[in-house]
C-alpha cells in the first residue's frame, strides 16, 4: 500500500510539474544576471531579471543595485550588455531596464496566469552570485502558501509595495535573488521574486513573489516606449533617522585591526543581550541572514533593527553553535 501510494503522488507530482529539465531549459535563457550599484553597508551589486520582450526590456525589482550608470546585464548563454534604466515604479517596486538586442527569448507577460495556494512553484534567479557568466540560474521549488497583502519592512524601511503577493514556503528571497522569475511547473511565469523583506507582523522573513498580473501594466507602458525614473536615490536607499535603532547591549572587542573578529566583550546589564543569554567570549556569526564577519559589520546591521525587533542571533560558543533571540528595547 505505501509503494502505491508514494507511486500516485509521484504521477500527480509528475503531471503538475511535467518534464522538470524542459521547463528548467525553456525557462533559464528568460533570466538574466544584473550588476550594479552595491558595496555601500554590505550591500550586494548584483540581482536578477527577467526579459519581458524580444527587444530587450527586462523586469526587476527597483533596489540600490540600478542606482549607477554602468549597469551591466549578463544573459543566460554569456552575453554581456550595458543596460540603461527606462522605467520605474516607485508603489510596485519594480523597473524596467532595456538592453539593445533583438530576437530574445521572453515571456510576454500579458498572458501570465494566477497562481492558486497549494500550486507547486520554481524560482530562477542568480541568488548569492552563483552565476556570473554562462553558468545557469539557481533554481529552487516551493509551494505557494497563501495569497495575501504585503505588510513588511527592510530594516527600519517599510516597504514601498503594500499589494497582493504570492508567499511561498520555499527560501526564494536570497541576496542576488531579487527580480528573479517564478513560474508554475509547466514554466508559465506567475510572479517576480521581491526584495529581502520581514512581516511587520511575525518580524519573520518573507518569501515572497509580486504576481505577473499586478506588474503587467508596467511592463505595457515600457514597451510602448514610456520613459520615468526617480531624480533622488532616497526611494531605494533612505537615511537612516538617528535614535531608530534599538538597544541590544552588547559590547564588542576592541577594534584594533579592520575585520577585528565580532567577539563580545561584556553584555550590560538588564539589557536584551543578557536575558537572550548572550555571554563574553561569544563569536557572533549571523544576525537573521546576515553574515557579521567583524566589529565594523555588526554596528552596521544592528543599526538596521528598531526597538521591539526580535533578532535571531548565531553564535560560536567554544566548541558549539548557538542560535538565540533577542528582543531589542
Amino acid at each position: 500500500m505505501k509503494r502505491q501510494t508514494s507511486f500516485l503522488i509521484f504521477l500527480s507530482l509528475s503531471a503538475a510539474f511535467g518534464d522538470f529539465a524542459e521547463t528548467c531549459k525553456k525557462t533559464c535563457p528568460k533570466v538574466v544576471k544584473i550588476f550594479g550599484a552595491g558595496g555601500l553597508k554590505r550591500l550586494h551589486a548584483y540581482s536578477s531579471g527577467i526579459i519581458v520582450s524580444s527587444e530587450g526590456h527586462i523586469l526587476t525589482v527597483w533596489n540600490h543595485v540600478l542606482e549607477t550608470d554602468e549597469l551591466r546585464v549578463v544573459t543566460d548563454n554569456g552575453q554581456r550588455f550595458n543596460a540603461t534604466l527606462q522605467l520605474v515604479d516607485t508603489e510596485l517596486a519594480a523597473a524596467i531596464i532595456k538592453i539593445d538586442a533583438e530576437d530574445l527569448p521572453c515571456y510576454n507577460i500579458q498572458k501570465a496566469p494566477k497562481a492558486r495556494p497549494g500550486e507547486w512553484v520554481l524560482s530562477f534567479s542568480n541568488a548569492y552570485r552563483v552565476a556570473t557568466g554562462n553558468e545557469k540560474p539557481t533554481v529552487m521549488h516551493g509551494v505557494v502558501s497563501a495569497v495575501a497583502s504585503l505588510n513588511a519592512r527592510r530594516g527600519v524601511f517599510e516597504s514601498s509595495y503594500q499589494g497582493d503577493v504570492y508567499l511561498i514556503d520555499g527560501i526564494t528571497n536570497n541576496p542576488g535573488a531579487d527580480g528573479g522569475a517564478v513560474t508554475n511547473g509547466k514554466g508559465d511565469l506567475i510572479g517576480m521574486v521581491g526584495k529581502e523583506l520581514k512581516s511587520t507582523l511575525t518580524n519573520t522573513w518573507l518569501n515572497y513573489a509580486v504576481p505577473a498580473t499586478v506588474l503587467a501594466p508596467l511592463v505595457a507602458r515600457a514597451v510602448a516606449g514610456e520613459s520615468s525614473i526617480p531624480s533622488s536615490a532616497e526611494v531605494t536607499r533612505p537615511a537612516e533617522q538617528e535614535g531608530t535603532a534599538g538597544r541590544h547591549g552588547i559590547v564588542l572587542v576592541p577594534v584594533v585591526l579592520k575585520g577585528t573578529p565580532s567577539y563580545i566583550d561584556e553584555v550590560e546589564d538588564d539589557s536584551p543581550a543578557l536575558k537572550a543569554g548572550l555571554k563574553p567570549d561569544d563569536l557572533i556569526l549571523f544576525i537573521e541572514r546576515e553574515f557579521i564577519g567583524s566589529c565594523e559589520n555588526f554596528g552596521e546591521v544592528m543599526s538596521k533593527h528598531r526597538p521591539g525587533d526580535k533578532v535571531n542571533i548565531l553564535v560560536k560558543r567554544k566548541q558549539g553553535i548557538l542560535s538565540v533571540e533577542m528582543e531589542l528595547d
